[in-house]
């Protein structure tokens, strides 16, 4: 079995049976990080770069009796008389000069000779004042000990060599006497045998502040102070050590160069990517910044580093997937002068990274550098090698390694039938951006147990990388890795199937745990160059080419809108501009946008370009863009307004700058107020708390009005609107065509500050108006409003159905959630729940629905449409977890649409072929926006609300009639239509809920056990819609009582008996 080759843990040590019989775990010291306040440097480019490095060598006090506590006497090995092991000594300037020459070769190789490393040892060692155990015991938790180790070595070496130029270097490296304190020697021996050795750690300025408890501290002075030292590497002359066995001493060889890289890859600004609170192992074998990988092989050479830290180098820009579907080809890592990693994006800031890795590239073999008495010999490596250089028997090296030409022979692999250690295959790194941002200064991106920042997808189908299991359990061995974690066609593992998707073993979600809509399948046989096929979507929904797109600054809400009149939209929004660096924080700039781009991200106007900039505003956009059509014309017209002013500009680009044409643009006053737009047949309406402003379509004004809104509704008739301010609604338009615009008086006390405000019409009906309003719960209020008469026609409030603590949002829906042909409110609730409730106030069955957003809701849109053919309506959701969720009689599937809390949600037409599919666009507060098409035949029958305000003009109002829609029941009295909720009653309030197709006359007398009558209820029926009687418990005892319920209507009269159930 392959599996019984592979090696042990973060690193094992098979020793020759003369030494040690038996197989040991080497781990990295787990008790702290390689790299304290660590920050990745600023964002970097693929240009050739100059490191330069000075090393001190660094002796301590001479121990004349020798201190148990610690390996050596404090002075450097210069002895010339060891046998054959790895780094033998003299330690002495030219060993240190090759350990040099080892990371200037490792970094020009993976680097692809992007980085240069130069560097000089001072030629004689300095002392210190104290013994090693003085400044390795003061140490946790802000490694002070070590800082002060610095600071004097550096002072000692300033003084020593006048003529040394400290300003010419970059970066600064303490070689120090005796052994590194970085293998866990409690998991070796059972007990430390030096538990004051020295450390190896990367102290950059803000670890050296914090180590010397001084917040102004700006660096180390050299040269009377005019040159400020403000970094150290701390390194050993070894990490080797004698050790006692069987009544003799024995050496555990082990090599510093993989250290000394990862020490480097600290200085250019990576993060630790071990677990850095337990010290297990975060990506294997497979990069740079991990135990595992420093002292694989011994410490003598560590792999390549993955691809996300190539990325954070600068070295490698990766080739972004956004085809639906693409084949890839993947040349191995080092194979190339440059290499190729592949993005595949889930959300702007999580995403998989996908690179072929290759342990023998040709094949040809391992080919090392070694220095051995000053003198450079190779050593050729054809294959693995037991007893000779194979995992970490390496007695092959005698001397000090200072090239490897395939640094992937670190890679975990396994010996063949033919007997070669071959490994590697496709790698694919789940990377969340955000997981790395907020832990990056703590560096503990891949820290504790729950999400990690950059991880290894293990195609053998186990998470290993990074447990710890013990030697019985079946783990064992693989904690670090195995030759089964990459996928390649013939990896044997039995879980494996060539496919990496929503479930496979690893699968593709995200971290939240929704489906990515990524499937990465097809792998080719392992080799030098591989390909695999990238797919976006599933049955469910699809990437659109082209998106995500990243708006530069704070977006306003998504609106499609068929600027062209092709029967396919194009996607529109707003941008402000703030003064911070990402151009969402901070004050507003005065400077706005409009975005816009076609379903296929291009540009919509024939001279404008990806940006998709089509208008600006001299000031803060705020609110919604609007959009429209003039009447008898295929002209489009769009409208936003600024902190203080108007501009509607024509969907056209005649002067071919690239922009739309401004139609016209006015001042509005005051200029601080939020002003928003709507536009409506030949009217532009603008308004904001302290206006209404009515203007024609040239620009004419025909209306003022000092009362303001902050919501405005089209009823469906020309030139009628309603509008809200506070807790008044008023009408607002014409009395009859051709009259001026007047305020409608009195206004319509809401009870509550308006917080929504939608509208509903079917055919010619009148018009439903629905004011969303404060009240027992948020938002909870809701008054309905016959838009005909201007009379209350229903009051209620849904936060009688609400859980304690829980609130409705703002953001109000009118569709039909039931199918049965009515108009239904529908609003979200901060616990994740959607409420729908008929206009009558009658809660719909199984509502509230649960949505299951993590972290509750934010008020973002809500959409519906029927989307499967099955002729019910699915409400469409983006919470505060950026998933989008589908909820269909309860079932909620969904995807991720940002790793950001999602800021609105639009429905779309986008094309599909010849044809019309139904897309969906969110856009995050992030300023990501992301878009799919979601497989349903585009039907505008079926889209019930678009997006925020109901259609791209921000009417509100809600036209569309249900298609497939049927009652609820049949007949006077339907028996299965009548029934009580709660049922048992454990508060003080019972509903009686029953339908029919007629009005008439209710009485419910209900009785107890006994027969006695208890109480009578009476109400009213309304024909086609459910109607609720409340019966009061509250005085009621413990029992099972009997609710005779009677109709009387016109169209005849029924009888329904059910039974009610109370506890207290």
């Amino acid at each position: 079995m392959l599996r019984q080759r592979i090696h042990r843990a973060a690193v094992t040590v098979l020793f020759a049976a003369a030494i040690l019989d038996a197989q040991v775990a080497v781990r990295w010291d787990a008790r702290r990080p390689l790299a304290p306040y660590r920050q990745l440097t600023a964002a970097r480019t693929a240009a050739v770069d100059t490191l330069r490095l000075l090393g001190v060598m660094v002796e301590f006090d001479y121990e004349e009796v020798d201190d148990g506590r610690t390996a050596g006497t404090g002075r450097f090995d210069t002895s010339t008389t060891h046998p054959a092991v790895i780094d033998p000594p003299p330690h002495n300037a030219a060993f240190f000069e090759a350990k040099m020459s080892f990371v200037r070769n490792y970094f020009a190789r993976a680097s692809d000779s992007l980085l240069f490393i130069d560097g000089d040892v001072l030629p004689s060692p300095v002392t210190v004042s104290k013994r090693m155990a003085d400044y390795s015991q003061d140490n946790a938790p802000s490694f002070r000990g070590l800082a002060r180790l610095a600071v004097e070595s550096w002072m000692e070496a300033d003084t020593a060599f006048p003529a040394v130029d400290f300003s010419a270097y970059d970066a600064f490296v303490l070689f120090h006497a005796g052994t590194g304190k970085d293998i866990d020697l409690v998991g070796l021996f059972g007990y430390d045998p030096a538990p004051y050795d020295v450390p190896s750690v990367y102290l950059g300025l803000e670890a050296l502040r914090t180590a010397l408890d001084s917040a102004a501290f700006d660096g180390i002075r050299v040269r009377n102070g005019t040159v400020l030292i403000r970094n150290t590497m701390i390194l050993p002359e070894t990490e080797s050590r004698v050790y006692a066995t069987s009544g003799t001493n024995d050496t555990l060889e082990i090599s510093f160069n993989g250290l000394f890289a990862a020490s480097i890859g600290s200085h250019l600004g990576l993060p630790d990517l071990f677990d850095t609170q337990t010290g297990a192992s975060g990506i294997g074998q497979h990069g740079l910044m991990d135990g595992a990988s420093f002292f694989a092989f011994r410490g003598l050479f560590p792999p390549e580093p993955s691809a996300w830290e190539k990325i954070a180098l600068g070295w490698v820009e990766p080739i972004m997937v956004t085809s639906p579907i693409d084949t890839i080809i993947l040349p191995a890592v080092g194979s190339t002068k440059k290499d190729s990693i592949y993005k595949v994006p889930i959300s702007n800031t999580e995403y998989f990274l996908v690179e072929n890795r290759a342990r023998d590239l040709l094949p040809k073999g391992q080919l090392l550098t070694i220095m051995r008495k000053n003198v450079l010999y190779p050593l050729y490596i054809p294959y693995d090698s037991l007893n000779y250089f194979m995992y970490d028997d390496v007695r092959a090296v005698d001397g000090s390694v200072v090239d490897v030409v395939d640094l992937d022979w670190a890679l975990v692999g396994f010996i063949t039938s033919a007997g070669r250690f071959d490994g590697g295959g496709t790698l694919i790194w789940h990377i969340d951006e955000d997981v790395i941002a907020a832990r990056m200064a703590s560096n503990s991106v891949n820290a504790g147990s729950g999400v990690h920042g950059v991880v290894l997808m293990e195609a053998d189908g186990s998470q290993d990388i990074s447990q710890n299991y013990s030697s019985f359990e079946g783990g064992s061995g693989s904690e670090v890795g195995t030759p089964f974690d990459p996928w390649f066609l013939g990896n044997d593992s039995p879980v494996y199937a060539n496919r990496f998707d929503d479930t496979s073993f690893p699968n593709s979600r995200t971290n939240a745990g929704a489906a990515s809509l990524v499937t990465i399948r097809d792998f080719s046989a392992r080799g030098p160059r591989m390909t695999a096929v990238v797919e976006f979507g599933s049955t469910r929904a699809s990437s659109l080419s082209g998106f995500p797109k990243y708006i530069a600054g704070v977006p306003g809400p998504a609106i499609p809108f068929d600027i062209d009149g092709d029967g396919w939209s194009e996607i529109f929004t707003t941008r402000t501009r703030k003064s911070g660096p990402d151009g969402r924080t901070g004050s507003p700039t005065g400077s706005g946008e409009v975005l816009g781009w076609t379903s296929s991200g291009t540009g919509v106007l024939p001279l404008s370009d990806s940006s998709g900039v089509v208008a600006r505003i001299d000031s803060a956009v705020i609110g919604r863009l609007s959009a429209g059509r003039i009447p008898g014309s295929s002209l489009s017209v769009f409208a936003a307004c600024g902190t203080a002013q108007l501009t509607v500009w024509n969907g056209q680009d005649l002067n071919l700058d690239s922009l739309l044409d401004v139609r016209f643009s006015v001042s509005l006053s005051p200029d601080t107020a939020a002003w928003l737009v709507l536009l409506s047949d030949t009217l532009v309406i603008a308004y904001g708390p302290p206006g209404v402003s009515v203007f024609g379509l040239s620009g004419t004004l025909l209306a003022n009005f000092p009362s303001g809104a902050t919501h405005i509704v089209w009823t469906g008739t020309q030139h009628q609107f309603y509008s809200a301010l506070g807790s008044s609604l008023r009408t607002l338009g014409e009395n009859l065509p051709g009259d001026p615009f007047v305020l409608g008086s009195p206004a319509i006390e809401m009870g509550g500050t308006i917080m929504g405000l939608a509208a509903a019409r079917t055919g010619s009906g009148s018009p439903s108006i629905v004011a969303l309003s404060t009240g027992i719960a948020g938002a909870s209020r809701v008054t309905v409003v016959d838009g005909g008469a201007g009379t209350v026609s229903a009051t209620f409030d849904l936060g009688q159905y609400l859980k304690t603590g829980e609130e409705v949002l703002a953001t109000l829906m009118l569709a039909d959630r039931d199918r049965d042909g009515k108009k239904d409110v529908v609003v979200s609730t901060s616990m994740g729940r959607i409420v729908a409730a008929s206009l009558s106030g009658v809660l719909l069955d199984r509502s509230p629905d649960v949505v299951s957003h993590a972290g509750g809701w934010t008020s973002v849109d809500l959409l519906a449409a029927e989307l499967d053919g099955s002729g019910k309506t699915t409400v469409v959701t983006a919470g505060a977890d950026g998933i989008v969720r589908f909820n269909t009689s309860g079932a909620d599937v969904g995807f991720q649409a940002s790793n950001r809390v999602a800021m609105s949600a639009a429905f779309a037409s986008v094309p599909s072929g010849v044809t019309s599919s139904l897309g969906l666009f969110v856009t995050d507060v992030a300023g990501g926006m992301n878009a799919w098409d979601l497989r349903t035949p585009y039907d505008s029958t079926k889209v019930l609300w678009a997006m925020r305000g109901g259609d791209a003009s921000g009417s509100g109002l809600s036209m569309i009639a249900t298609s497939s829609a049927a009652p609820l029941g049949s007949g006077v009295l339907p028996k299965d239509r009548v029934y009580n909720w709660p049922n048992p009653v454990y508060g003080k309030q019972t509903l009686i809920r029953l339908y029919s197709e007629w009005d008439g006359e209710v009485v419910i007398t209900i009785y107890d056990v006994a027969g006695d009558r208890v109480t009578e209820l009476r109400g009213r029926s309304l024909a086609g819609q459910d109607v609720e009687i409340p019966w009061d418990v509250s005085g009621i005892q413990s029992g099972v009582y009997m609710a005779r319920v009677a109709l009387n209507t016109v169209g005849g009269s029924g009888v329904a008996i059910i039974k009610i159930a109370v506890v207290k």
